[in-house]
């Protein structure tokens, strides 16, 4: 092989280098802007994620405390309505025992008018045989005792009577 056809090999080997070494600076210069776009969108989206991780942190700390303002809430309202059952329990009570007294007035009421007719009968018998009887009379003294008897069963159905009222 001749010296000339040598060089033209060497220049053609040359340029093959340097276009080869063109396009690799070339393939580096898109490397690199890939590069440092990528690291500029990993930077973009690694701000949005702390921001959207500040936001969620934030979000935690409001609903916590919303979560224990519901709890001191509902401790409040159960608190209320645990003493408004136990007023409407007093209240139901209360209410029974009036039931109770007011059902025990209608039967004393009963009682008494029940006794009070033979008691009025008896009574005015008695005072009606005493009437006619002479002072000294064998029988006046019992009789007087059965008047005294009735007078005192009288007062004690008039007593029962207030004692209902």
């Amino acid at each position: 092989m001749s010296a000339h056809a040598r060089n033209q090999r060497f220049a053609a080997a040359q340029e093959t280098v340097r276009a080869l070494q063109d396009e690799l600076a070339e393939t580096n210069r898109g490397i690199l802007a890939l590069t440092i776009e990528v690291n500029e969108q990993v930077k973009a989206l690694t701000a949005e994620l702390h921001a959207a991780h500040e936001e969620l942190e934030r979000t935690n700390s409001e609903l916590l405390q919303l979560t224990l303002e519901l709890d001191d809430r509902v401790a409040a309202r159960t608190a209320e309505l645990k003493a408004k059952d136990e007023e409407i329990r007093a209240m139901s009570q209360q209410l029974w025992q009036a039931a109770k007294l007011a059902t025990m007035g209608e039967l004393v009421a009963s009682i008494a008018h029940e006794l009070n007719n033979p008691l009025a009968t008896v009574s005015l018998r008695v005072e009606m045989l005493v009437g006619t009887m002479a002072p000294d009379a064998p029988h006046r003294r019992a009789l007087e005792v059965i008047e005294q008897e009735v007078e005192r069963m009288g007062q004690l159905v008039a007593n029962l009577l207030q004692f209902t009222r």
